[in-house]
């Protein structure tokens, strides 16, 4: 009972120390294992999908706005500094389109009849349809987050 209690315990200390299971004892060792920070952040990431379309879309429209205002200069700490609006929105819109990409290349790599599926699950938390196995669903949902995670630069 003495060695069960400490093979427990260093299976939980090499958790914590390493972040990720031991491989010998009843696991495998997982291509698409993620720390838990970074398989958060991407969960949060696909999650955030439909209010970076709606950003990208303001953006977009109030660049068209911002073409007839001319160069803003202020002064600030005893030096001159330059305000450039429309660089700032096309810098915000860079980043955001590039957000994007990075999540709709991920979903590229899932096959199209698990598509809507997962982004239903974890966008609006419907749960997954019955036409195939719980156990499908998760490993590609897992596969979606893992490359996710890749293309933000997450990891």
């Amino acid at each position: 009972m003495i060695k069960i209690k400490i093979l427990d315990y260093l299976v939980k200390l090499w958790y914590v120390i390493f972040g990720r299971p031991f491989a010998g004892l009843n696991t495998m060792e997982n291509k698409y294992f993620l720390p838990k920070a970074v398989y958060k952040q991407a969960v949060y990431a696909i999650k955030d999908l439909d209010r970076l379309y709606m950003r990208r879309r303001q953006i977009r429209e109030s660049a068209y706005e911002l073409s007839a205002v001319p160069f803003q200069s202020m002064i600030a700490n005893g030096g001159m500094i330059v305000s450039d609006k429309t660089a700032n929105y096309g810098a915000t819109l860079a980043n955001v389109e590039w957000k994007i990409e990075a999540i709709e290349a991920a979903f590229s790599l899932i096959p199209s009849k698990y598509r809507e599926g997962i982004k239903n699950k974890l966008m609006y938390d419907i749960p997954y349809n019955g036409d195939f196995c719980i156990n499908t669903w998760k490993k590609w949902q897992k596969i979606l987050i893992y490359y996710a995670a890749q293309n933000l630069q997450l990891m």
